[in-house]
């Protein structure tokens, strides 16, 4: 059933054109899926689960690609692409950003509670939580299903501040908690039977992760490798102040250096990127328009200006934007926040500049570079 239902969503999000989405509509990644030790049945002997980002948010990227929740568009250079005007790839990239679409993630752990009384009764988690942390907790038995749940929550000093038992459906039960100022640090979960459930059970018990997809939309233009006059071919697309830029361009056809230069509504060279890729060989302009600086903006690739004869590329210039985002907050299940992380690994660093014959040298405004 997850998988029919994690289909649907990829088939909703590769769609090229904005869905509106209800506002209930709602799926789940389960990022990690851990086994109980069958020994963490204390506060004492607690099981450690890993909530962090380093670990979950590469991990929450994989599985939107997985399930092709990345949209991307291909289109092909074109003879426009060699005009001053350039060639306008807004259309295929509609809609800008994309709609916010509630997926929330979670860790889950697994596990088998004996019956009430006995040794293993309760099992018991525990995970790091900053002051301000919002913690998402539900209990499921998942056999026989027909059980009852009952969860715990404790702070970092052992007291228990939080108690839920059947309050989802009547069996299965959540706990939605923030952590207060200066309570910072280890906090568990534990999960038993609910009051007036007496059989052994299988269970699961899911953490949620601060991540919700947003439909980012790429569009891939394919170079056929043709050069005129130093360039590989002018890119427009049409972009709102506060939207955030993101232009990665490579040679496929032979593996060589490349360039990008950056243009403003008013012709204005705002960027550029010469080979500061991960790979010393693609060039990558991070970039938020300004206010006021709303319109057509033009990307335009070029060769490397040292590679001797000049010759023809192959290559692929990745067009991606997200639209009026601000930073990614953590949430409760029921509030899903909107994720803004496929930006997870760009560093402020300033892009390298660089002089052509005919072009002169620019200093680039707002701009990183992706690690």
């Amino acid at each position: 059933m997850q998988t029919q239902k994690l289909a649907a969503l990829a088939a909703i999000l590769g769609a090229a054109a904005a869905l509106a989405l209800p506002a209930n509509a709602q799926e789940t990644f389960t990022l990690q899926t851990i086994n109980s030790t069958g020994t963490n049945t204390s506060q004492g002997a607690a099981q450690m689960l890993d909530l962090s980002d380093a670990t979950n948010a590469p991990l929450f990227g994989a599985a939107l690609t997985a399930f092709n929740a990345k949209n991307s568009d291909t289109v092909r250079q074109n003879a426009t692409s060699f005009t001053p005007g350039g060639q306008l790839v807004s259309p295929q990239f509609f809609p800008f950003g994309g709609p916010s679409v509630p997926v929330n993630s979670n860790v889950a752990a697994v596990g088998h509670l004996t019956a009430p009384g006995t040794a293993g009764a309760t099992n018991y988690f525990g995970f790091a939580e900053a002051a301000g942390g919002q913690i998402g907790v539900v209990g499921t038995a998942t056999a026989p299903p027909n059980q009852g749940t009952e969860l715990f929550l404790y702070d970092n000093a052992s007291n228990l501040v939080a108690l839920a038992t059947g309050n989802v459906d009547g069996l299965s039960s959540r706990i939605d908690f923030t952590v207060p100022d200066g309570s910072g640090g280890i906090w568990q979960a534990a999960i038993t039977q609910g009051v007036d459930f007496t059989s052994p059970i299988d269970y699961r018990l899911q953490l949620q992760m601060p991540y919700s997809a947003l439909s980012p939309f790429t569009t891939n233009v394919i170079g056929s490798g043709q050069e005129k006059n130093g360039s590989l071919g002018a890119y427009d697309v049409n972009a709102n102040a506060g939207d955030n830029l993101s232009f990665d361009v490579h040679a496929t056809t032979p593996l060589t250096g490349t360039e990008l230069l950056l243009y403003d509504p008013n012709g204005n060279l705002v960027a550029l990127a010469s080979q500061n890729g991960s790979d010393g060989f693609s060039s990558i302009i991070d970039f938020t328009v300004p206010i006021g600086d709303a319109g057509e903006w033009q990307t335009q690739g070029a060769p490397d200006a040292n590679a001797s004869p000049p010759h023809p590329y192959a290559y692929d210039l990745a067009i991606q934007g997200f639209s009026g985002l601000g930073p990614v907050n953590p949430s409760p299940v029921p509030e899903p926040s909107t994720w803004a992380m496929a930006f997870v690994g760009f560093a402020g660093l300033g892009l390298v500049g660089f002089r052509r014959a005919g072009r002169a040298q620019a200093r680039p405004l707002s701009t990183s570079v992706r690690l």
